[in-house]
């Protein structure tokens, strides 16, 4: 029985967390709204682009959290309180800017459920 239990927490872990399309589409235009696409892009720039992102694209930011199941909270923090260092190590993007200014904190939910689900 706890085997069980066991795996389907691991396979529910690795499941994508996604919004429904009505959801996905305000959540695509809270973020347009709110200026995340300065530094964010729905996809991550060629090799050959000649062009350093500032930041990771939403699939890279999905596929570097699908597995932990307390990404979610953690940033939602980052988004709306920023990082004090880089937070992506090993890459040459700045540090995340509070935008608690601008995201309010269910917004902030919204937007990292939507990140997630890429």
């Amino acid at each position: 029985m706890t085997y069980r239990i066991l795996l389907a927490l691991a396979a529910a872990s690795c499941v994508p967390v996604s919004l429904p399309e009505g959801a996905a589409r305000n959540a695509a235009a809270l973020a347009e709204e709110r200026g995340c696409h300065t530094c964010h892009a729905e996809k991550a720039l060629p090799l050959d682009s000649g062009r350093v992102p500032i930041a990771p694209a939403w699939p890279e930011i999905a596929a570097r959290y699908r597995r932990d199941p307390g990404a979610g909270e953690a940033l939602e923090a980052v988004l709306v309180g920023g990082t004090v260092e880089r937070h992506w190590k090993g890459e040459p993007l700045v540090s995340m800017l509070p935008q608690e200014k601008w995201v309010a904190p269910g917004e902030a939910r919204i937007l990292v459920r939507w990140i997630l689900g890429h």
